[in-house]
């Protein structure tokens, strides 16, 4: 609702429009539509149904889509064109597959043998990331015998003054 210089004016909540509310939400009448016809914006319908907490009926499939959804599936058609057949969303039909008990398929993204992508599982992958990261120590000859270690370290002192060489072996 708007007032004389089109800014929207904030309506209360009434006991009246509440009951409507209340009538149109557990019927299952569209958010957008009970916007309209509350004059509010479908977001603040949401809100308030959700803090009276209202309950939406659940949304039922008739028999003959349930029938329809059962053959397509069984026949390979996969979701997303069953999605497009019953303008419905991949995601509307996974859900109501998995509710009717429907087997569910292996995915061609799925990590596994069938994947031509796939380079095996999580050992394989640590294998080969270690592979790369560390590199095999090369020893290479020294000049010299390395040094035994002293006895105990000498000070700072003792190398400054050439000491150093009498705590070595």
């Amino acid at each position: 609702m708007t007032d004389g210089m089109n800014r929207q004016v904030r309506q209360r909540w009434s006991p009246e429009r509440i009951s409507k509310l209340k009538h149109l939400w557990e019927t299952g009448v569209p958010t957008a539509s009970i916007g309209i016809e509350l004059g509010c914006e479908p977001g603040a319908v949401i809100a308030k149904a959700q803090r009276q907490r209202f309950l939406r009926p659940p949304r039922k499939w008739p028999a003959s889509l349930e029938a329809k959804l059962k053959e397509m599936w069984l026949a390979g058609v996969t979701a997303a064109e069953i999605g497009i057949a019953f303008d419905l969303n991949k995601g509307a039909v996974c859900g109501k597959v998995r509710r009717m008990g429907l087997p569910m398929r292996k995915s061609m993204n799925a990590p596994g043998p069938t994947n031509p992508n796939w380079r095996g599982g999580l050992a394989a992958r640590r294998a080969r990331r270690n592979s790369i990261r560390r590199k095999p120590k090369v020893h290479y000859p020294s000049e010299r015998a390395p040094r035994k270690s002293p006895k105990y370290k000498p000070g700072r002192l003792c190398f400054r003054l050439g000491l150093y060489d009498r705590f070595y072996d």
